[in-house]
């Protein structure tokens, strides 16, 4: 399953690269960003711990809360870097404010046993 993530995630990369490159760079800009969820998907499933989660019924949907937790806050914390970094909009930093929740939520969901 991680593979399947990790080959839809350089798919999209390589599409946002290629709208960018033929001058449509709020395409490639947009794209960029379900790119970097499946690449964070694909990295947890890297994980034992994750894999192990999964595999039991009972911690199935902990695993999945994790998921989309984690994916969401790597979602916010790329708009914080793309809005500050790369438009020089300082409403950026905004999404530090979800990126640090989530990241509240994944060690909440991490340590619970």
């Amino acid at each position: 399953m991680g593979s399947l993530f990790l080959l839809i995630a350089i798919i999209l990369s390589i599409l946002s690269r290629w709208f960018e490159y033929g001058e449509q760079s709020e395409i490639g800009d947009v794209i960029i960003f379900p790119a970097i969820f499946f690449l964070a998907l694909a990295a947890l499933f890297s994980f034992p711990f994750f894999k192990d989660w999964l595999r039991h019924p009972k911690t199935r949907w902990k695993a999945i809360r994790f998921a989309l937790v984690s994916g969401i806050g790597v979602l916010s914390i790329q708009l914080f870097a793309w809005l500050l970094f790369w438009r020089g909009d300082w409403s950026g930093v905004w999404f530090l404010l979800p990126f640090a929740v989530c990241l509240f939520f994944v060690l909440k969901i991490y340590r619970k046993k």
